[in-house]
C-alpha cells in the first residue's frame, strides 16, 4: 500500500507526530495529501505542539482552536520571521547582504501590548535583569535575588535563596515538562579584598577599582528545578567553580543534563574558559581555548552537543561543534581539574568564520553565540554568531576608531537515525549595529538610544527596522526568542509584546 492510500485517520495520525516541515514536504506528493495538510484541524494540533514546547508565547490550547487555518499559518510565520511591524514591506522580499542599508530608518513602530508586574523593595541597579522564559507565562527578575514571577497573574512564585554576601550574577533557564517546570541554574559570585579595593558588579562585567594583590574572587553554581505549579524547588547541583584572583562570570547556559559556565579572567592577561557541567552525573570538565591569546571562549548548548566560538592555530574565529557524550568518561568528579583544551576533545564539525572584505577586530572584541532550536522541524537549529570591535586596520586611539559588528548564522542539522551526519549549512553574512544587544531567532536585536528611544535592527540592517518608546527607564532589555517581546525592569518589569 502506498503512502497516500493510507485511511484518512492514519494519515492524520501521522500528520500529528511528524513536525510542520514533515508536514508541508509531505504535502507535496499529490493533491489529497496537499489538501489534508492544509485541513484547520492538522494545523491545530501542529500549533498545540509547538504550545507544548514553548515555542508560542500568550496562547492557551482553547484559542487555538479559535484561529482560522490562516491564522495558525501566520501565527508559524510570526516564529520564523519575527512580529510584522518589525518587517516593513519593503523588505518582506530581501535577501541578507553585507552592507544593506534601509530607506526608511526612523519608521516607528505601534505602541506594543504591555503587561506590568510589580515586585516589592526593588533596588534600582544596572545589575538588574528581567527575562522573559520561554512559553510566556513567567520571568526570572534578577535584583536583590532572582525572582520568578507569573506574567498572567502578576504574582511571586519562587525566590532564590542567595547566601549572605554573595552576587547571582548570571542565571538562565530550560523549560521543560510541556511549560509546568523549569531548570534553573545560578552562578553566584563573592569578592574578598584587602585594602581599598572596591567592586562594582554590573551584568556580565565587573569592574574593580585599586585592585589588591591579595583580593580573591570565589563563585559556585546552583542548579534547581521549580515547578510552577507548587512553586517547590528542588535542588539538582551545587558546586563550588573557581576561585581566582580575576576570573568573573559572564555566561551561563543550560540544555537537557548539561550547562555551562563561562569565565573571563579580567587579570594581567584575559583569557576566558567554560566549565561544562552534567548535573545528572554531578561532574564537571574546564574547557579551555588553543589559543592563549584568544581573548574569549564562548559556548553554546544544544543536545548532546557543545558549540563553541574560539579562535584556530592562524588566530581567526572558528565555530566548532563538540560531541559532549563522547568524553562523558573524561569529565571530572570535581571542578578543579587540569583545563582541558579544544583539540583535545572530539570535534564533529569545525567552520571558519569568514567576512566580507576580511573583517578582523582587535582585542578586546565583543563575540556572542546564540543556537535556536528550529520552531518547524524537529532537530535543527538556527545558529547566529555576532562579533563586534575596532577593525584592525584602524590605528587611531580605541576610542575613535572605527566600531564594526559582523553577523553570521548557520543551519545546524542533527542526525535523526543511524548512519546520518550532522550538517552545519551557512545561511547568512552581514555587517550589523555594534550597538545591539540580545538576539532573537527570526536575527533581531534590540538597542537602547536613550530614556524616549529604542530600536530594533534586523540581520543585516545597518539602520534600524523600528524605533519606539517604552515606558520606565529602559536599561538592559531582553528580546524573547521567538515571541517579539522585550523585557526589561525598572522599579517594575515590563514585558512589552509587539504584533
Amino acid at each position: 500500500m502506498e503512502f497516500q492510500d493510507l485511511p484518512e485517520d492514519v494519515l492524520r495520525a501521522i500528520f500529528n507526530v511528524s513536525d510542520i516541515y514533515a508536514v508541508v514536504s509531505m504535502s507535496r506528493a499529490n493533491k489529497y495529501l496537499r489538501q489534508l495538510a492544509v485541513d484547520k484541524l492538522v494545523w491545530v494540533d501542529l500549533v498545540e505542539n509547538l504550545l507544548y514546547k514553548g515555542f508560542v508565547d500568550r496562547l492557551t490550547t482553547s484559542k487555538v482552536h479559535s484561529y482560522s487555518q490562516e491564522g495558525l499559518v501566520a501565527l508559524v510565520k510570526r516564529l520564523l520571521v519575527g512580529p510584522q511591524c518589525w518587517n516593513p514591506p519593503s523588505k518582506a522580499k530581501s535577501h541578507f547582504r553585507l552592507g544593506l542599508k534601509t530607506s526608511d530608518p526612523k519608521s516607528q513602530s505601534p505602541a506594543p501590548a504591555q503587561t506590568v508586574l510589580h515586585p516589592s523593595d526593588v533596588v534600582t541597579s544596572k545589575a538588574n535583569e528581567a527575562k522573559l522564559l520561554r512559553g510566556g507565562e513567567y520571568v526570572l527578575f534578577n535584583n536583590r535575588t532572582l525572582e520568578c514571577w507569573s506574567v498572567r497573574h502578576d504574582r511571586l512564585v519562587w525566590a532564590y535563596d542567595k547566601r549572605p554576601g554573595w552576587h547571582s550574577v548570571e542565571f538562565a533557564a530550560d523549560v521543560v515538562n510541556g511549560g509546568y517546570s523549569a531548570n534553573i541554574i545560578v552562578c553566584e559570585c563573592k569578592w574578598e579584598a584587602n585594602g581599598d579595593t572596591q567592586w562594582y558588579v554590573f551584568p556580565a562585567c565587573t569592574v574593580q577599582a585599586n585592585k589588591h594583590p591579595h583580593s580573591k574572587t570565589a563563585s559556585f553554581v546552583q542548579i534547581v528545578n521549580l515547578d510552577f505549579r507548587t512553586a517547590v524547588s528542588t535542588t539538582l547541583l551545587l558546586a563550588p567553580l573557581l576561585d581566582s584572583a580575576s576570573c568573573i562570570c559572564n555566561t551561563v547556559d543550560i540544555c537537557g543534563p548539561f550547562a555551562s559556565a563561562t569565565f573571563e579572567d579580567h587579570g594581567n592577561r584575559r583569557q576566558s574558559c567554560s566549565m561544562l557541567i552534567n548535573w545528572q552525573t554531578q561532574s564537571h570538565l574546564k574547557l579551555v581555548s588553543d589559543d592563549l591569546d584568544s581573548p574569549q571562549l564562548v559556548v553554546a548548548l544544544i543536545p548532546s552537543n557543545v558549540l563553541v566560538l574560539t579562535n584556530n592555530a592562524s588566530g581567526c574565529p572558528e565555530l566548532r561543534v563538540v560531541d559532549v557524550g563522547a568524553h562523558s568518561r573524561r569529565i571530572a568528579d570535581t571542578p578543579n581539574v587540569a583545563a582541558v583544551q579544544i583539540s583535545r576533545l572530539h570535534t564533529v564539525m569545525r567552520e571558519r568564520i569568514t567576512f566580507g572584505h576580511s573583517a578582523r577586530f582587535r582585542d578586546p572584541a565583543r563575540r556572542e553565540l546564540y543556537a535556536y532550536p528550529s520552531p518547524i522541524e524537529d532537530g535543527t537549529f538556527r545558529v547566529w554568531v555576532r562579533m563586534a570591535g575596532y577593525e584592525r586596520s584602524s590605528f587611531r586611539l580605541p576610542s575613535s576608531a572605527l566600531r564594526r559588528a559582523v553577523l553570521v548564522s548557520y543551519h545546524l542539522s542533527l542526525p535523526r537515525r543511524a548512519g546520518e551526519r550532522m550538517a552545519l549549512r551557512r545561511r547568512t553574512a552581514a555587517n550589523a549595529s555594534p550597538a545591539c544587544s540580545g538576539l532573537s531567532y527570526s536575527g533581531h536585536s534590540h538597542e537602547y538610544v536613550s530614556f524616549d528611544e529604542q530600536r530594533v535592527f534586523s540581520a543585516g540592517e545597518l539602520q534600524p527596522v523600528a524605533s519606539f518608546h517604552l515606558r520606565g527607564s529602559v536599561g538592559y532589555a531582553h528580546i524573547s526568542t521567538y515571541s517579539g517581546a522585550i523585557t526589561y525592569p525598572d522599579r517594575n518589569v515590563y514585558v512589552s509584546y509587539f504584533e
